[in-house]
């Protein structure tokens, strides 16, 4: 591979957000500036800085090689509705581009690059991350709108469709069966954590040799975090329960900690680096997810990657990744699959750390 390659990565959002598409988006888009390609990232923002001001619509970040181009959602996000500039910038950059890899089914930028480059002739990957269906009682509603309409114009405006596991690309053929022949199974690769001290980061417990409970992901309803949640109240004071990632849920799921007596052994670390979330792997004693719906499950993949447990729920994707990680040496016995009755012992209980 040379520079003579050049790839457009289009995506709702990238670093330093966190969550599976903008790890995904980062590691393909680093990979590929490794092997010489050149890589911009044309991504959306409601994020301030410091100074209260983004870098402005256009404005470029460099992220290990990579090019980052954010701009200003409008309306501080709502309905994810993405600014005109962007879109402009997206036609511009697919005219001197050797392909334009566009990613989220779930967000209308997707859909809207696809109308916007009516006319050039560049070759359009699209990774959906597909979920098959909404994560709140409107979007649920608004799905079944958009998946005949706009969905299906997406899926056959793709040149091919890049899914990263075989569950979801059996979801994805049973709702839109004219993809088959242009879908590929490519896993999402995981890179481990590096090694950072356990000391660099606390516990909530006020037991320091108590169980540390981490969860990492995106703080949305569909996450289920509020399951964890309930799950730590039933478990002795020595469980701790520690949450990386923002999202719209944070505020809910502060009050169910309080109102569950558990607020001092539920930490909510937000937004983390890379450093701090290596010392989250290397102090987690069990990595938790009861998410209802993934099209992967990247965090469990990195939890295994630290040779960190995991008790998680019983969905199809999550069984795909434990299954990559059992061919790959994962040690019998470090995915445990849990409902919510059974959530309180499976945390209390993990089995033990592997190398």
């Amino acid at each position: 591979m040379n520079e003579s390659l050049i790839v457009a990565e289009v995506t709702p959002r990238g670093v330093p957000w966190t969550g599976g598409v903008e790890a995904h988006v980062q590691n393909l888009s680093t990979a590929l500036r490794e092997q010489g390609a050149r890589v911009q990232v044309l991504t959306q923002t409601t994020e301030y800085g410091d100074d209260k001001r983004i870098p402005g619509d256009g404005g470029d970040e460099h992220v290990d090689g990579v090019t980052y181009h954010r701009f200003r959602l409008p309306l501080r996000g709502v309905w994810e509705v993405p600014n005109w500039r962007l879109l402009r910038e997206v036609r511009r950059s697919a005219r001197r581009s050797s392909v334009v890899h566009v990613h989220s089914f779930h967000q209308p930028l997707a859909f809207l690059t696809a109308v916007t480059l009516v006319g050039v002739r560049v070759p359009l990957v699209f990774t959906p991350h597909y979920h098959g269906t909404g994560h709140t009682r409107l979007a649920i509603w608004l799905h079944k709108v958009w998946r005949p309409t706009a969905g299906q114009y997406l899926m056959r405006r793709a040149d091919a469709i890049v899914v990263v596991s075989q569950p979801e690309a059996d979801l994805l053929v049973r709702h839109f069966p004219f993809v088959q022949g242009r879908v590929h199974v490519i896993p999402n690769g995981i890179v481990p954590p590096a090694t950072c001290p356990i000391d660099a980061v606390g516990t909530p417990a006020q037991d320091a040799n108590g169980t540390v409970v981490l969860s990492v992901g995106r703080l949305a309803p569909y996450k289920r975090h509020d399951t964890v949640i309930e799950a730590i109240a039933q478990t002795p004071h020595s469980v701790s329960l520690v949450l990386v990632g923002e999202g719209s849920d944070r505020g809910r799921l502060e009050s169910l900690a309080q109102r569950l007596g558990v607020a001092d052994r539920v930490l909510f670390a937000g937004r983390v680096g890379d450093d701090e979330l290596a010392a989250w792997w290397a102090r987690a004693d069990v990595f938790v997810s009861m998410s209802e719906q993934e099209a992967f499950g990247l965090a469990l993949g990195e939890a295994l990657a630290a040779g960190v447990p995991a008790v998680v729920a019983d969905i199809p994707a999550f069984r795909y990744v434990a299954d990559l990680a059992s061919a790959r040496g994962a040690p019998e016995g470090s995915v445990q699959r849990a409902n919510e009755a059974s959530l309180p012992e499976a945390i209390t209980r993990p089995g033990p750390r592997f190398a």
